[in-house]
C-alpha cells in the first residue's frame, strides 16, 4: 500500500510540474528588412503572432550621418546609435502580442535594418 501510495503521488508531483511548462521553442522563419526612414518617421509596427516568439537578432542604422534611431517595444522607446549594431550579446525576447518598430526622430535615414528571428512554441 505504502508503494501505490508514494508511486501516486510522484505520477501527481510529476504531472504538476508538466503543467507549468512552457513549451518547446521550433525555428519557424527569419524577419528582416532594410529601408530607409524618413525623418520624424516610423518603421511598419509589427506584433509577435500567438503561438510565437520573436528573438530580435540585431537592429540598428547604416547611416553614419548622426540620427535620434530608436525602436520601439510595447510603446517604450530605446535608443539606437546610427552604425551600431545591437547583437546577440544584449538579446531581446518578445512575446506573443508585443509590439516592435523603429522610429526617426532625426532627419532622414539609409540603412535602417532589423533581424529577427522567429519561433513556434510546441507543447
Amino acid at each position: 500500500m505504502k508503494k501505490i501510495l508514494s508511486l501516486v503521488v510522484t505520477i501527481l508531483f510529476t504531472a504538476s510540474l508538466s503543467s507549468f511548462a512552457q513549451g518547446n521553442l521550433q525555428f519557424n522563419q527569419v524577419i528582416s528588412a532594410s529601408f530607409n526612414l524618413g525623418s520624424n518617421a516610423n518603421s511598419t509596427t509589427l506584433t509577435v503572432p500567438v503561438g510565437k516568439v520573436w528573438k530580435i537578432e540585431s537592429m540598428g542604422c547604416n547611416n553614419y550621418t548622426p540620427q535620434s534611431i530608436s525602436y520601439v517595444i510595447n510603446a517604450i522607446a530605446f535608443s539606437v546609435i546610427p552604425g551600431y549594431q545591437k547583437d546577440a550579446g544584449s538579446t531581446i525576447w518578445l512575446k506573443a502580442g508585443d509590439t516592435f518598430y523603429l522610429r526617426n526622430l532625426g532627419n532622414y535615414a539609409s540603412g535602417v535594418y532589423y533581424s529577427i528571428l522567429e519561433f513556434n512554441i510546441v507543447p
